[in-house]
């Protein structure tokens, strides 16, 4: 029962409780089952009831009357109210009661939504929980999100963190080095209560590279390690923190903003591989969105997927755009993105006009464009090539009419909220994939200094796909491109390339060649090795860096986290395989293999955390730049 949307009206001394969505546990009501409305009575009385029902995005009121009902003292009435709206959204009610021929009104409010997601899949969100509710818990996982980040000051946390792990959440703690009395014995006493609780620890040392050193070392004193991530306010302050060490410490990445460019996230992305650390996991933390604003549900989806596709894990948000006395507007909105993104991973983008943006995911063989415009709603036209099975819906999933297909091309509305367009086949997942492959090659090929480093096949395979007018890229080009990482992974390490050339040349690579392993699905071309083979020699290579690693225990060796990312794309291409995408399930295997045998040359690297023999010697006073 929503005990918490009660309202009691008392009347000549009689007292009616008024409950909405009594057989839910927070006040939704899915959409294909009825409003219910509970009237419980401390005496025997008639009353008459009259709501007044309506949803920001509905024009006007829906008004339904009951007839006058007897209500018996200590019984209950439930009442299934008919003819409402029946559309997904979040509904205010004012409910009028006539009792003894005295009338009193109040307000209420329910969120109309789809029925949980099914499976074990959780949004890319990340929960602020400043106030800990077991009403807002119960929202967070009827959307699908699972992960809730709290502040190691937060009175009673070690029980809080108790009831969150028995509801089947995630924690993750942040320790605010500047504002944590004594914080390394907070940090330590923390680690060794909750060590196999926490999915994530989070040091916000400021500006105090020392102070990160102290909290993460008593972290690693607890009973069970977990992932350490730097909060940061930008790449001028990652770089500051690493240049001073701190990538010894942690493994990840939090940037504090509340609503990042994808230029700024990119930013960040490169001072971390110029610093040598390649593919760092990466949140963002802010604001998003101002809570309590009736239109915050676009703006919030909107940024959460621009963040998801420049490669961020997790957006957090605070909980007062899910829960705030009640569900908010954004409730409704994380609900319909649940339901639409649903194992869902980003492909790439279509080429429209600013400022309308539309992202493509792929769910297996399903394809989906998120659109929305940036200012005034415009007509846009998406190719779509032969697709099938065409499904629209708006920003809250209520369905719309699909449009009409001509000439390989649809024509869309798109407004400031995003609308999901969802279908198979055609040319979707090809013109994304391929254009992202473009965007990356630019990347890879962007400066004359780095190409003096680079292999020039690898330069003129690159060059070529950036200048190409339509996809063409070839097996031979791809495994030209793969080739190419034990060769800079070698060249680093035997200090004939920089790291700050290095690292993020190899990590543009491997997202030029992930993309280029959707283009190969599309083509259908299969490749020759059968995949067990190729994921094979893939553990044999690892398993020779595992049997000679002198990597120390701290895992922030270039070695182990190579390592890590070879597990990665093998788990990734068993995933394809299962999924019925076999040929692309070959290409991440063949990514997998082809750096798997970088590992025995990663393993001779540096210290990540020590300046760079290479840049160092390179800057003696009185040499010259080359």
């Amino acid at each position: 029962m929503s005990t918490f949307a009660a309202w009691v009206a008392v009347m000549m001394g009689a007292a009616v409780e008024i409950n909405i969505a009594p057989d839910q546990p927070i006040p939704h009501v899915y959409v294909d089952d009825p409003l219910i409305i509970e009237l419980n009575s401390s005496v025997d009385a008639e009353a008459r009831i009259e709501l007044e029902v309506k949803a920001a995005h509905h024009t006007a009121p829906t008004i339904v009357g009951l007839e006058s009902v007897a209500l018996q003292a200590g019984g209950s009435y439930w009442w299934a109210v008919e003819n409402i709206p029946t559309d997904r959204g979040r509904y205010q009610v004012r409910i009028k009661v006539e009792l003894d021929g005295h009338i009193t009104e109040t307000d209420a409010t329910f969120c109309r939504v789809d029925r949980p997601v099914s499976g074990d899949y959780t949004l890319p969100v990340c929960v602020h929980l400043e106030d800990f509710d077991t009403r807002t818990l119960l929202a967070l996982k009827s959307v699908s999100i699972q992960f809730v980040r709290l502040d190691a000051d937060m009175p009673g946390l070690e029980q809080r963190i108790e009831e969150l792990s028995a509801m089947g959440l995630r924690a993750a703690i942040r320790i605010d080095t500047e504002h944590l009395e004594d914080a390394e014995a907070r940090a330590e006493a923390l680690s060794k209560a909750l060590g196999g609780q926490v999915v994530r620890w989070e040091v916000d040392p400021r500006d105090d590279p020392a102070a990160l050193a102290c909290v993460a070392r008593a972290l690693r004193r607890g009973v069970r390690r977990a992932r350490q991530a730097l909060v940061t306010t930008g790449p001028e302050h990652l770089k500051r923190m690493l240049d001073a060490g701190a990538g010894r410490f942690v493994d990840g990445l939090v940037f504090h903003h509340d609503a990042p460019p994808p230029t700024e996230i990119a930013a960040l992305r490169t001072a971390a591989e110029q610093a040598g650390y390649e593919g760092m996991p990466l949140n963002v933390s802010g604001r998003v969105v101002t809570p309590g604003n009736a239109e915050e549900g676009a703006p919030l989806i909107q940024q959460t997927l621009l963040n998801l596709a420049s490669g961020v894990v997790q957006t957090e948000i605070a909980s007062a755009l899910v829960f705030d006395r009640g569900l908010s507007e954004s409730y409704v909105h994380l609900s319909a993105m649940a339901h639409r993104l649903k194992n869902a991973v980003y492909v790439g983008s279509l080429d429209v006009p600013a400022p309308v943006e539309a992202l493509v995911f792929r769910a297996d063989n399903q394809w989906l464009i998120v659109i929305w415009a940036g200012g005034e709603s415009q007509g846009v036209t998406l190719p779509v090539g032969e697709a099938t099975d065409l499904v629209l819906t708006n920003v809250r999933n209520d369905p719309m009419t699909p449009p009409g297909l001509q000439e390989g091309e649809v024509m869309l509305w798109a407004s400031p909220a995003p609308q999901f367009l969802s279908g198979q086949g055609g040319s979707v997942l090809l013109e994304a994939a391929w254009g992202m492959a473009q965007k990356e090659a630019r990347t890879f090929t962007k400066t004359q200094s780095d190409k003096q480093y680079l292999p020039t096949e690898a330069i003129d395979v690159a060059t070529a796909i950036a200048a190409a007018d339509a996809p063409a890229a070839n097996r031979l080009d791809f495994f030209t491109l793969l080739q190419t990482f034990p060769y800079i992974e070698s060249q680093w390490h035997a200090q004939e390339l920089p790291r700050a050339v290095a690292v993020p040349a190899m990590a543009s690579l491997a997202r030029l060649a992930r993309h280029l392993c959707a283009v190969e699905q599309v083509r259908g071309k299969p490749f020759i090795e059968p995949l067990q083979d190729t994921l094979a020699r893939c553990r044999e290579y690892q398993s020779l860096y595992l049997t000679g690693s002198t990597t120390s225990s701290e895992r922030q060796g270039r070695g182990d986290r190579l390592l890590e990312e070879v597990n990665r794309l093998m788990a990734e291409a068993e995933y394809l395989e299962a999924s019925g995408r076999s040929i692309e399930a070959d290409a991440v295997a063949a990514m997998a293999e082809w750096r798997a045998r970088s590992i025995e040359d990663a393993a001779k690297a540096a210290p990540l955390y020590k300046p760079d023999p290479l840049e160092a010697n390179r800057r003696k006073p009185g040499r010259k730049e080359e």
